[in-house]
């Protein structure tokens, strides 16, 4: 299988060395909704809820670059290997719930990941999030 299929070789290069050298990385997952009416409830932000959300981390988490992986971005979607090198380069992943949220296989030990999810019940203890227990497998605080 070709991974990378829609990616040239010189963007690959630049994302090489985008995501390896940068020790102080933050990941915004989020899945993309065009249109607020249309939106799958809390799962999906339209672009001004993205910017707001990329605005407010970027100031509590200053010493971080603030990287966005986006449903939206389908070169980004089609190269397992370029999320491979982002989710292993984050010190720390903010995600919505999702299938996404499983890359944090890749993430470091020591890492922080803070998963969105829409309610609290109980079948998420004695972590909080669904993927708390994924993430407690992989050494991912």
């Amino acid at each position: 299988l070709n991974y990378n299929a829609s990616i040239t070789d010189s963007e690959l290069n630049l994302l090489r060395a985008k995501y390896q050298y940068n020790y102080k990385s933050l990941i915004l997952q989020h899945r993309f909704c065009q249109f607020v009416d249309l939106c799958d409830s809390w799962r999906e932000w339209t672009n001004s809820m993205l910017m707001e959300a990329t605005k407010a981390i970027a100031n509590v988490f200053t010493q971080h670059a603030v990287n966005v992986i986006s449903s939206n971005d389908k070169k980004l979607m089609e190269c397992l290997y370029c999320q491979i090198i982002m989710y292993s380069n984050a010190d720390i992943v903010i995600g919505v719930h999702g299938a996404g949220m499983t890359n944090i296989m890749f993430m470091r030990p020591g890492s922080l990941l803070v998963e969105i999810v829409g309610q609290f019940d109980g079948r998420m203890l004695p972590y909080c999030g669904y993927y708390g227990p994924l993430a407690s497998v992989f050494g991912i605080h």
